[in-house]
């Protein structure tokens, strides 16, 4: 009898390691990203915000509605966008009407100030480009979205314009809301993303999932040598 417990024993150690192996080997090394808002003001005509200090996340902090942001960003489509309001508008054939980083932000930031971009077709056939200068103040109106109780919808970037800071698996790629503007109680706030961190979801020190499994696999097999076909027909017989 005290053999039948020793391998019962063993059996359910077995177990345990293989389901904790397979439980702590898919959660080693996530990464999760922190998203915060941060209050948008308009103050000397520019539209200012507390930016992230990380380096490697400040591509993901602009603004979505407003291109030409970044120096390095859509080079040559903010070009055209700087000789667009020195020398627009421009009239352009069908064929040409795509512009290489060309894309369906509505407002741009050229030398410090706020333009919206005017894309309308002609009677001709072609196309007229140009930029107008907007107020900052109606352009934050105009880019701010509806984020108060009211608003349906759980995903982060609401999610951290109403509660202030939300952590998840979901890089800043595949979040719906990052640099998105977020009117809450009468307040603009943008989301931003703050920090990255990879987690280790083991508290304490253990062997890597594979060895876990591992170790597991072992006990069972050792329990299952110990039940010997003589005991399992005496068991069959007893029934």
């Amino acid at each position: 009898m005290d053999r039948d417990w020793r391998l019962v024993a063993l059996a359910v150690v077995g177990l345990l390691f293989t389901a904790s192996g397979i439980w702590v080997a898919p959660g080693e090394g996530t990464t999760e990203y922190t998203y915060e808002r941060a209050e948008v003001s308009v103050t000397s005509g520019s539209l200012v915000y507390e930016r992230p200090d990380s380096a490697s996340l400040a591509g993901y902090n602009d603004l979505a509605a407003v291109d030409c942001q970044s120096e390095d960003e859509h080079t040559r489509a903010c070009a055209f966008d700087s000789y667009l309001r020195e020398r627009g508008p421009v009239s352009v054939s069908n064929d040409s009407v795509q512009i290489e980083g060309y894309t369906d932000q509505e407002f741009v930031e050229l030398g410090g100030e706020y333009y919206r971009r005017v894309r309308q077709g002609s009677e001709n056939g072609n196309y007229v480009f140009d930029v107008e200068s907007t107020d900052p103040t109606a352009m934050l109106d105009d880019i701010s979205q509806r984020a108060d109780e009211g608003t349906t919808g759980t995903w982060v970037g609401v999610r951290a314009a109403r509660e202030g800071e939300v952590t998840s698996p979901a890089s800043p790629e595949s979040v719906s809301g990052v640099g998105e503007v977020y009117r809450v109680d009468g307040t603009d706030y943008v989301v931003v993303v703050t920090d990255r961190t990879t987690v280790d979801r083991v508290p304490v020190p253990m062997p890597s999932g594979d060895v876990l499994v591992g170790l597991g696999v072992v006990c069972l097999f050792v329990a299952a040598l110990g039940v010997s076909p003589d005991r399992l027909t005496g068991a069959r017989e007893r029934r």
